[in-house]
């Protein structure tokens, strides 16, 4: 499971899910985590080039195409096609790409021949987990002839990942098997990221876990894992969370869950 947060803390819930049988108690433990925080990469383009003459054969129109990259995490802000040249060219505002997005204009005179130079500017803003390779193509079309698209400016643009900080926690699953009354139990959540993660329940006093409540189903982290709050906590210096499970003498069989919310912080 993969969680984004674009802007402050990102929290996520989670849980631990204890089925016990009438002699041994079987512990599975779910937990799936992969937490991001990150913002908006914002890359500015000021590109310009001069192309040969072009013969204006009726009603036409220009627009901004996008070649290999996701469309649900790439924006256009102020993005503007200047056309400095004789023809009676018109700046093109670029709100999305393709042609559905763009308008028809008229030549001055039929079969008109041009000579054009190209700029466009603007920002193009990132909203993906990574950096982003745009290629741009800038390309015009004439009415009647939908089909038949001349590519008449292109430019590959990297952007940056907005990335600030992740953390994931695995397995998806941790099983700690069929465990008996008056034992404990050891297992790990798995800890890899840059940021730090705190881990708490309304069922968790003073850094134990207590399963619906009872103290017959006790689950602990180290000292060294345990924040000033009572919650588990972890971050690149810690790195994986050792737990024990305690089962008491007078667990009974049922069924025992807790929910948990992981938390992420940047530094």
């Amino acid at each position: 499971m993969k969680f984004i947060a674009l802007n402050g803390n990102h929290t996520i819930k989670f849980f631990i899910l204890f089925l016990i049988s009438t002699n041994l108690i079987f512990i599975s433990q779910t937990l799936a985590a992969e937490m991001f925080i990150g913002g908006t990469s914002t890359t500015k383009i000021n590109e310009e080039e001069t192309l040969s003459s072009l013969i204006i054969t009726g009603d036409y129109k220009y627009f901004l195409n996008k070649l290999s990259v996701r469309e649900d995490c790439i924006s256009l802000k102020n993005v503007i096609l200047y056309w400095n040249s004789p023809g009676n060219f018109k700046n093109q505002y670029i709100r999305n790409f393709g042609p559905e997005n763009s308008h028809w204009n008229s030549p001055q005179i039929p079969n008109e021949r041009v000579q054009y130079r190209i700029k466009l500017t603007g920002d193009i803003v990132n909203n993906c987990k990574f950096p982003q390779y745009l290629s741009l193509d800038v390309s015009m079309i004439f009415k009647g002839h939908e089909n038949d698209r001349k590519s008449i400016f292109a430019k590959t643009v990297t952007l940056p990942s907005p990335e600030i900080c992740s953390a994931e926690l695995t397995p998806d699953i941790i099983a700690f098997g069929s465990v008996s009354p008056g034992r404990s139990y050891l297992q790990r959540i798995k800890y890899k990221g840059n940021g730090s993660v705190a881990i708490t329940s309304s069922s968790m006093k003073n850094g134990h876990l207590l399963m619906n409540d009872s103290e017959d189903m006790n689950v602990n982290a180290p000292s060294e894992f345990v924040s000033a709050n009572n919650s588990w906590q972890t971050d690149p210096r810690r790195g994986d969370i050792p737990l024990t499970l305690y089962v008491g003498k007078s667990a009974k069989a049922g069924k025992y869950q807790s929910n948990l919310t992981a938390t992420l912080t940047c530094p």
